[in-house]
């Protein structure tokens, strides 16, 4: 995990009294922020992800994909379900870093690393 503060959060524990719309815009500041980034380092949209304990069997893989966008971003690489997740961005490295919590790895820890499809190493 890297070192610096987070770039953008997710928490899910902040929304709970929060009504739908604010946390439609909330999402769609996140996903628009990300998509920014994406478009400025990669705007090929072609995604390797290396995923560090991926669930309560803490499993390691990977997945190539294509996004455009941040919310496509997200969508294809991590679980469907309810999660809280840190996201670190990387200008220099092209790299997008994600700490994901979720009810199978609630404590953190679920490591996501986005590089462009070309430059697969972590």
């Amino acid at each position: 995990m890297p070192e610096e503060p987070p770039n953008l959060v997710w928490d899910t524990s902040e929304f709970e009294d929060t009504d739908q719309d604010s946390l439609d815009f909330e999402w769609e500041y996140l996903t628009d922020a990300l998509t920014e980034f994406i478009q400025e380092v990669h705007p090929d949209g072609d995604w390797h992800c290396e995923v560090k304990n991926f669930g309560w069997q803490h499993k390691d893989g990977y997945k190539d994909f294509d996004a455009g966008d941040g919310r496509k971003l997200l969508q294809e690489i991590l679980p469907n379900t309810d999660c809280t997740f840190k996201v670190w961005l990387d200008k220099e490295a092209k790299k997008v870093t994600i700490d994901n919590a979720h009810h199978d790895a609630p404590t953190d820890g679920e490591m996501y690393y986005v590089t462009p499809r070309e430059n697969t190493h972590v």
